[in-house]
C-alpha cells in the first residue's frame, strides 16, 4: 500500500513539473522563437550569404529556405548547405 501511494505521489508530482515546463516553453512571442519567424526570408537569405564562406558565386534568388533548411539552387539541383 505504501509503494503505492509513493508511486501515485511520484507521479503526480512529475505530471506537475512537466506541466510547467511545458507552460513556459510554449509562450507565445516568446524570444527564442526560430529566426525565420522574425525576418523576412530576403534579409535571412542575405544573413546566410554573409555567414558562409564558400557563397561567392551564390545569389540570394539560388536559396531556397524550407522547414528550418538552407538549399543551394545555383546548379539546377536542390543542394542542402
Amino acid at each position: 500500500m505504501r509503494k503505492i501511494r509513493r508511486d501515485a505521489e511520484i507521479n503526480l508530482r512529475k505530471n506537475d513539473i512537466i506541466a510547467e515546463y511545458l507552460k513556459k516553453l510554449t509562450k507565445a512571442n516568446d524570444v527564442y522563437e526560430p529566426l525565420e519567424q522574425k525576418v523576412d526570408e530576403v534579409i535571412l537569405k542575405q544573413f546566410y550569404l554573409d555567414d558562409l564562406q564558400s557563397a561567392e558565386n551564390i545569389k540570394i534568388d539560388d536559396l531556397d529556405i524550407q522547414n528550418n533548411a538552407l538549399y543551394d539552387l545555383s546548379d539546377g539541383k536542390r543542394n542542402n548547405w
